[in-house]
């Protein structure tokens, strides 16, 4: 695999709209004109390094160029396939792309309490367990949920069917069945 270096020092941006997690179809906030920068697939960002215990960290790395006003939300809200909501006692950040875009190599940082991340809280508290938990990286667009990438911890994605209601669990969204971790 070629290796990808990161090209631009990630900075805090903030005013990113509130999103309220369940259900998926209605998990966007009311039409807003960043939608048309919902051109993001599965696998064109990857989180390559995340830390659950003490200070929550995780570090996300673009494959493609970013438009800017384009905004990418992660959560640790589990995902229920059964039902296609996320489980709403979790919380959402939210990054918006900068003017001028970001191009392919650049890295986002997320950093709880730092007062430093380009991830800044939208909704809820993004709150990590080591006990288990999952990060997932996605965009709403017009009402429905575009998935990104997945990563979770300690526990292994719940197989389909399996409800994912507690705290720390989550099935895979099927569009990341080969983007995630």
């Amino acid at each position: 695999l070629p290796t990808v270096e990161a090209s631009v020092e990630p900075t805090v941006f903030s005013g990113a709209p509130s999103a309220s997690p369940v259900p998926l179809e209605s998990a966007s906030p009311s039409a807003t004109p960043t939608e048309f920068l919902c051109t993001l697939s599965p696998g064109d960002l990857v989180i390559v390094g995340f830390k659950y215990a003490g200070t929550e960290e995780f570090a996300v790395l673009t494959l493609v160029d970013l438009d800017e006003g384009a905004e990418i939300l992660a959560t640790d809200n589990g995902y229920v396939q059964g039902t296609d909501s996320f489980r709403a006692s979790e919380g959402i950040l939210s990054f918006t792309v900068p003017p001028g875009g970001l191009p392919a190599g650049s890295l986002m940082y997320y950093v709880s309490g730092s007062g430093t991340s380009d991830f800044t809280p939208s909704s809820g508290s993004f709150a990590l367990s080591n006990s288990g938990d999952q990060i997932l990286l996605y965009q709403e667009c017009g009402g429905v949920v575009n998935f990104v990438y997945g990563v979770t911890n300690e526990r292994a994605w719940n197989a389909d069917g399996d409800d994912a209601n507690a705290s720390g669990e989550s099935n895979l969204p099927a569009s990341l069945a080969t983007f995630n971790l």
